[in-house]
């Protein structure tokens, strides 16, 4: 088997298959039937824990000390972003790519855009009277985030945060559309 001893991270699509990400950090390419075409150098870095695919030729990384990396479909580095989301006590916990192409980062106590593919930008540092957050979803032009105190929304239109009617813990959202 060609993950044998390994145990896998999360799989995203690449070209004609796949790229499996493992917990001992390789990342191999396969065929859509799963057969090893290649494996990417070392990364050279801390445990990587979540991953998106931006575009036929871009993965965006994090890692456990909340760095994200941008990554060509060869492998190669492009750009690492190293501590530029750290906010104290906050854990990097979802990496969500809108139709339109902008990143959300979500903490447990920030959303951070990326206009891709341009520079980062912070949103909002939420106070401590709107939890923590817990999930994140993008629907009709608003970000929805689910947090221990409650439901919000940031209005793309107007940069500014809501809260609904929804003031109980709220751990998921779950889309109906």
């Amino acid at each position: 088997y060609l993950f044998q001893g390994s145990s896998i991270k999360f799989i995203l699509e690449h070209e004609n298959g796949y790229l499996i990400v493992t917990r001992d950090n390789r990342c191999i390419i396969t065929n859509t039937s799963f057969e090893e075409k290649y494996i990417w150098p070392d990364l050279d870095i801390a445990n990587l824990s979540k991953g998106i695919s931006l575009n036929s030729n871009e993965y965006l990384f994090s890692d456990e000390s909340n760095s994200l990396l941008l990554i060509n479909k060869n492998g190669q580095i492009k750009s690492h972003i190293n501590n530029s989301l750290e906010i104290p006590g906050s854990t990097l916990k979802e990496i969500v790519q809108e139709a339109s192409g902008n990143i959300w980062i979500l903490q447990d106590k920030s959303i951070t855009r990326i206009e891709y593919p341009s520079s980062i930008g912070i949103i909002s540092t939420l106070p401590n009277s709107f939890g923590n957050i817990r999930d994140i979803k993008s629907f009709n032009n608003k970000i929805y985030f689910a947090t221990t105190r409650g439901l919000f929304y940031l209005d793309n239109q107007d940069d500014k945060i809501f809260k609904t009617p929804i003031t109980d813990f709220c751990y998921r959202i779950i889309p109906t559309f």
